[in-house]
C-alpha cells in the first residue's frame, strides 16, 4: 500500500498517490511527487503544503509547507477555430505553439494527420496544417483542405493522435506540452454579396 499526499495549489486541491516503499537512498525514504498534466499554466514559484501523509501502518506526518518552482504542464487549448477561405480554417490557441520538430516543410504535412475536419459528419481531407512564421501569429495554425467546405453545415475540428500515437504540435515551454486533444465547431466565412 502507498502513502497519500494532499497538495493545496492556490484554492485547487491536487490530490496524489505515491510509493515510498521503494524509493530509498541509504537509511533514507523519499517520494517522487508527479503534478497532473494541465494543472500548472504558467511558470513560477508556488506554494505547496503537503498533508495528510500516512503510513498504512499507522503514524501521519506533520504538514510541512514549501515554495517550489514548477514549469508550465497545461496543453494549449483552441479559443477560436473560425473558416477563413473556402479551403481553410484557422484555429488561434491560448498560447505559442510550434511544430515538435522544427523543420517545416515537412511538420506541415505530418501535422495535418493530427486535425479531422468535419461537415455534418462527412470528412474532408487536411492536407496541411501551417504555422505562420513570426511572433505575432504564433498562435495559429491555418488547416489547408483537399476540398471546398460545403456552403451548408456545421464544420467541426477534431484535434486527434496521429497513426503513431503523436500529436506533432507542441507550445513552447521547455515541457513540450502537445495541443490538447478535443473538438471544435468553426464559425463559417461570411460572404458578403
Amino acid at each position: 500500500m502507498g502513502y497519500i499526499g494532499v497538495f493545496f495549489h492556490f484554492c485547487k486541491i491536487i490530490v496524489i498517490e505515491f510509493d515510498a516503499g521503494n524509493s530509498v537512498i541509504g537509511d533514507q525514504q523519499y517520494a517522487i511527487f508527479k503534478i497532473p498534466q494541465d494543472s500548472i499554466q504558467q511558470y513560477g514559484n508556488y506554494e505547496f503544503t503537503v498533508k495528510g501523509v500516512a503510513h498504512p501502518d499507522g503514524g501521519t506526518m506533520v504538514p510541512v509547507t514549501t515554495i517550489v518552482r514548477l514549469e508550465d504542464v497545461f496543453r494549449p487549448v483552441v479559443i477560436n477555430a473560425e473558416q477563413t477561405g473556402l479551403k481553410q480554417i484557422k484555429l488561434t490557441f491560448n498560447e505559442p505553439i510550434r511544430y515538435f520538430v522544427d523543420t517545416e516543410a515537412t511538420d506541415a504535412h505530418a501535422a495535418a494527420d493530427n486535425f479531422i475536419v468535419k461537415v455534418n459528419g462527412v470528412s474532408l481531407t487536411v492536407n496541411t496544417a501551417v504555422l505562420p512564421v513570426g511572433p505575432d501569429s504564433d498562435r495559429e495554425i491555418t488547416l489547408n483542405l483537399g476540398s471546398e467546405i460545403p456552403s451548408s453545415g456545421t464544420i467541426t475540428v477534431e484535434i486527434v493522435k496521429d497513426s503513431n500515437g503523436n500529436i506533432l504540435v507542441i507550445d513552447k515551454a521547455d515541457n513540450k506540452n502537445p495541443i490538447k486533444e478535443a473538438s471544435y465547431e468553426v464559425t463559417r466565412l461570411v460572404v458578403l454579396d
